[in-house]
């Protein structure tokens, strides 16, 4: 890993909540954790955690089932039989379909600013996991990170537009995301799951 104050955008670092704190392993056992230990590691793709007695333990992204921790489910999905299983936030789910994302660092570069550069991937699956509509965007400043980000208000609403819950919670970040639609990074960096079935 390396030091560096930039280091920080390699991984999602994510406070867990609650007594639904979790990780479910594809082998069927269950992981507890020390709340506020996870970290989602998206270029090793691990999730690093401490565990109850206190050791730091790392599980591969292919190990992993389910994860819950506060707000958040991460989640395997496999959409080919050429990869291995990635995991993604979900950030909603109603009966036919989910939609997941994931921010991924620019590691290309050993320049620290080109670091900075993550490029979200979002999806929309119906209910077999088939990928039904997709999304990529970047958080770059410049006018082809906007017009990416400009594609985020209609592709959520064309998907999701009748689950007021996601909606609303999509309209606080869409709202305030003029000039260049910045803001609305925060949904993605903020990945709350919304269950649309209730």
């Amino acid at each position: 890993m390396k030091n560096s104050p930039f280091y920080l955008i390699l991984f999602c670092y994510v406070a867990a909540f609650g007594q639904s704190s979790f990780i479910q392993t594809k082998s069927g056992n269950k992981i507890d954790f020390l709340k506020n230990s996870i970290q989602v590691v998206v270029l090793d793709k691990i999730v690093a955690y401490k565990t109850t007695s206190g050791s730091t333990k790392e599980i591969s992204f292919n190990d992993i089932d389910v994860a819950y921790f506060g707000s958040y489910k991460f989640k395997s999905f496999k959409f080919s039989e050429n990869k291995n299983n990635y995991c993604y936030f979900v950030l909603a789910e109603s009966k036919d379909k989910t939609m997941i994302c994931i921010g991924v660092p620019d590691a290309d570069s050993e320049d620290e600013a080109v670091n900075a550069r993550v490029k979200y991937e979002l999806f929309v699956l119906d209910s077999a996991n088939k990928v039904v509509d997709a999304l990529i965007f970047s958080n770059q400043k410049n006018e082809k990170g906007a017009k990416s980000r400009s594609e985020v208000h209609d592709f959520i609403r064309r998907n999701f537009e009748d689950c007021l819950n996601v909606m609303d919670r999509f309209a606080d970040y869409d709202k305030s995301s003029l000039p260049q639609f910045i803001g609305i990074l925060g949904f993605f960096t903020q990945p709350n799951f919304v269950n649309c079935v209730n």
